[in-house]
Parts: structure tokens; C-alpha cells; sequence
């Protein structure tokens, strides 16, 4: 994880000095200045956009508000997936103060990353006008700004775009899968079984690699996305829903049992599996990306309260040992 951000960082930085000297930073204030978008219908619509609507299915997280605001959700809820995960495998210790100062400033400058990505969307609006939202760049317009500009500059740049995206694409997604094997393992095999030897859990957790390898591979087959981004995002709703849900409000709600967090997360990955770009998705009639998603985010805390709510809870006696004791 931590060379995926360095390449991560190194990259966007990198195109994005680049393209800001490549575009020339006066020629894009002028162009920008003077730049339309011309509306489906011969519309006129200036900068900003006002009322204006990419031409794109409604598989498609962009096709309205509804599909941005569940993109919100899905990337505020996934955020809380990974760091309780790899944290249970790795371990946590103290962490300190300079420790903690050099890890402020290596996210300060990596957060910068997506300015530097805006950069190189107005270098190519500033060079390709209004034609990066015509059928031309169809299925990804706008998006393809970035893949436009290092291909513009050079096979070098070119690579070096292609390797940011597959260190942040192909990383997670091998950490996902890692996470959900690893899981199964320690929260199944070890709780009931917990004289298992540590050689035992290594295959066990190897073998079960093989099953969740095999969604995203019937995924990427059955319905190959133009752009692996997109094949990202539906794996992620899920594990926003799911891991959101189970890990972070069971955390702080005393009344969850192990039957909402069961029905939950076998609810949300069926709701995974009916993704609209799925071929299954819109045979149930959820062909709308912002309202499947939601459905599978919110639909997740919905299963886990009534679960809960509906089962035997906790006796006191456990739930001391989980939750400190107020004091007054």
C-alpha cells in the first residue's frame, strides 16, 4: 500500500507539471475564458455548467445527481473498510510524534494528487475543446482528459499514466480480495476451531482465494467494463455497505447481534452481484447505478437493525468485555 501511493503521488505529479507546461498555463486561462459546451439540441451552455447533462446511460455513476451522491457515500463508507482490516493483520502499535508528523506530510502531498489530475483536465479542455464531451471520446468523455494528454506527450508519459493506474487499480483489488479470504479464515475457521495451526490457516486462506477470485473474474467476463475504474466502484459499493455496517456501527450500537451482521452481509452481496453493468442486474430491473448503489449502501443498515433487532442479543456479561463502563 504504501508504494501504490508513492507511485500513485509520483505519477499525478509528474503529468500533471507536465501538462501544465505542455497546455501553458496563459493559453489555458484564455481558452477556458472563452470555452462553451454545446448541450444536446445545439444548447449553448457556458462555463460554469448550468442544467447540463452528459449524454450517458444510467448504468453510469455520472448520469445524475441521484448516481453522484451514492459515489459520495460509497467512497466515505469503503474509507473505513481497509485501515480496520489491515490493521487486524499487521498489527497496530504507538505511533510516535515524529512518526506522526511524517505521516501527516506524506498525506498532505499525496492529497494534493487529484489537483494535479484537474490540472491535466484543463490542459485538455484547453487543447480539445468541447469535443471531449462528444461521442467521439464516448464511452468515457471527460474521463478520457487524462489518457488524452499523456498519450499527446509521448509514449513515456503514456506509461508512466498507465502504471499509476494499474498501482492503484490492481493493488486494491488484490487487497480486497486478500482481506475477504483472510477474513473468512480468522472469523470462521479460528473461532470455532482455535487450536488450528498457523500453517492450517496460511493454505486454508489460500484456497479460499480461489472462490472470491472467481467473482470479479465471472464479473469482468460475463460484462467487461470499457474502463476498470468502473469495475472497481461496484466491487467497492459493496464493500461499502457490507464492511461499513458490520465493522463501524457495531462498534458503538450495543444491540447488534451476529444474525444482522450475517443477514447483512448476504444481502449486500447479492445486491453486489445485481450490479447494473452486470448482465443479471437489469434482468431484475436495477439498471440505474445511484439507485443500486444506494439500495445496496443503505439496504445493508437496514438488514442489520431489523436482523438485530428480531434475534436474541448479547448477554451483559460479553458485552462488558466489548464496551467500557461509563463513568460519571
Amino acid at each position: 500500500m504504501f508504494f501504490q501511493g508513492v507511485v500513485l503521488t509520483i505519477v499525478s505529479w509528474s503529468i500533471g507539471i507536465a501538462a501544465l507546461a505542455w497546455a501553458g498555463p496563459a493559453n489555458i486561462v484564455s481558452k477556458m475564458a472563452t470555452e462553451t459546451f454545446v448541450a444536446p439540441g445545439g444548447r449553448v451552455t457556458p462555463i460554469p455548467l448550468s442544467h447540463y447533462t452528459l449524454p450517458i446511460s444510467p448504468k453510469y455513476p455520472g448520469h445524475d445527481w441521484i448516481g453522484i451522491s451514492a459515489v459520495i457515500f460509497m467512497f466515505l463508507f469503503m474509507a473505513t473498510g481497509f485501515p480496520h482490516n489491515i490493521s487486524r493483520f499487521i498489527g497496530v502499535r504507538k505511533v510516535e510524534r515524529k512518526e506522526f508528523w511524517i505521516l501527516m506530510l506524506c498525506v498532505i502531498i499525496g492529497s494534493t494528487s487529484p489537483l494535479w489530475v484537474g490540472v491535466q483536465g484543463f490542459a485538455a479542455r484547453a487543447f480539445w475543446g468541447g469535443s471531449l464531451v462528444s461521442s467521439e471520446f464516448a464511452q468515457m468523455f471527460g474521463d478520457a482528459a487524462a489518457i488524452e494528454i499523456a498519450l499527446a506527450m509521448g509514449p513515456g508519459v503514456a506509461g508512466l499514466l498507465a502504471a499509476g493506474v494499474f498501482a492503484a487499480a490492481v493493488s486494491t483489488l488484490a487487497g480486497m480480495v486478500m482481506i475477504m479470504a483472510a477474513n473468512v479464515t480468522r472469523d470462521l475457521i479460528y473461532i470455532y476451531k482455535p487450536d488450528i495451526s498457523p500453517r492450517t490457516m496460511l493454505w486454508a486462506t489460500r484456497i479460499l482465494l480461489i472462490p472470491f477470485i472467481f467473482l470479479p473474474f465471472y464479473w469482468t467476463v460475463t460484462a467487461p467494463p470499457p474502463v476498470l475504474a468502473e469495475f472497481m466502484a461496484g466491487a467497492a459499493v459493496g464493500q461499502a455497505g457490507i464492511f461499513f455496517t458490520i465493522v463501524a456501527i457495531s462498534m458503538y450500537w450495543k444491540r447488534a447481534t451476529k444474525w444482522g451482521a450475517i443477514a447483512a452481509t448476504i444481502y449486500g452481496i447479492i445486491l453486489t452481484i445485481l450490479c447494473p453493468k452486470a448482465p443479471i442486474g437489469p434482468m431484475v430491473g436495477l439498471g440505474h447505478y445511484g439507485i443500486w448503489a444506494l439500495l445496496t449502501i443503505f439496504g445493508c443498515m437496514v438488514v442489520y437493525f431489523v436482523f438485530s433487532l428480531a434475534t436474541k442479543p448479547l448477554p451483559p456479561e460479553k458485552l462488558e468485555r466489548l464496551f467500557a463502563p461509563k463513568t460519571t
